[in-house]
């Protein structure tokens, strides 16, 4: 099988030490993220102009949680307004807002 190489936010790290794998930490969901395309795109384009990683590999770009989370509450961190504060958190998503996210997502080239 071929070695999986995946590009991504923080969430990249939880697959670390695994055989085959080769996860490329890029840095946090706040900067790596669907509203900034063009910081994602420059994260992609070093990876591959580094040349490290230019071998017969499949390629995975692993973001897009943080652009779910920050709509639930307009914040980076709604879990913490459930658990400290008890404010409930409504799971209804900005769909106009998500399928802006899929189209920026699908304009990035790996």
């Amino acid at each position: 099988m071929k070695p999986l190489i995946i590009i991504g936010e923080s969430h990249t790290r939880q697959f670390a030490y695994r055989d085959n794998i080769i996860p490329l930490f890029s840095g946090n969901g706040k900067n790596i993220n669907l509203d900034n395309p063009s910081v994602v795109q420059d994260k992609i384009d070093k990876v591959v102009k580094s040349g490290k990683y230019n071998f017969d590999a499949i390629k995975f770009l692993y973001i897009g949680e943080p652009n779910c989370r920050i709509k639930l509450a307009g914040h980076w961190t709604p879990h913490w307004d459930e658990i400290i504060d008890g404010k409930k958190i409504s799971s209804r998503v900005d769909e106009e807002y998500l399928k802006q996210c899929i189209q920026r997502y699908s304009n990035l080239e790996l």
